[in-house]
């Protein structure tokens, strides 16, 4: 029982506290630490309701069937074309700034 309890509750990714990222830092691309935020709150919000739903039918969470190399495919895979038109837009800002 103690055991269903601690595996439900690691279902549910511990959320992003808002400021933690450098604002100082020099991000390439002409990415902003606010896109990079809200990339980690839909990652972490997808895995939580994947693993929540495989939960409920009594298997293991996503990151424990998968391989760590297989994980981190995943990751890239889901960003690459759902974000394909936030980095054309990047890619042409970035090119832009070059130009001036």
């Amino acid at each position: 029982m103690e055991r269903d309890l601690l595996e439900r509750s690691a279902c549910t990714p511990i959320p992003l506290s808002n400021g933690v990222f450098n604002s100082a830092c020099d991000i390439p691309y002409g990415c902003t630490i606010g896109q990079i935020e809200q990339a980690m709150f839909d990652w972490l919000d997808f895995l939580g309701f994947i693993n929540l739903q495989l939960n409920e039918r009594g298997l293991q969470r996503l990151e424990m069937m998968m391989m760590q190399a297989n994980f981190s495919s995943l990751v890239g895979g889901i960003y690459a074309p759902s974000d394909h038109e936030i980095l054309s837009d990047v890619g042409q800002e970035s090119t832009s700034q070059r130009a001036s």
